[in-house]
């Protein structure tokens, strides 16, 4: 995600909004990583992120869903400054 952000934008990331495939617990353990890795490298089961305007979230949920695509709100884009991460995990 931080490379299609403009610079004094972050995504807020809810940890909790969306179901983790148990196999990401298995990799976490066997491979010994760390909760962060398994977002960064792994994107945590997560197959494709797309930036939507907040008003345009329940139009979008119900096209995705009317293609039998699961598909989950798991966060918002905030103003920061240049030197933030870029993505924060809640």
């Amino acid at each position: 995600m931080p490379r299609v952000l403009p610079r004094h934008c972050e995504a807020v990331i809810r940890k909790d909004s969306w179901p983790k495939l148990p196999l990401f617990e298995l990799l976490r353990e066997a491979g010994n990583l760390e909760e962060k890795e398994l977002y960064r490298t792994f994107n945590y089961s997560i197959g494709m992120v797309l930036v939507v305007p907040k008003d345009s979230t329940d139009d979008i949920l119900s096209r995705l869903q009317g293609l039998n695509e699961q598909a989950y709100v798991i966060g918002e884009i905030v103003a920061c400054d240049e030197q933030s991460e870029r993505v924060e995990l809640v």
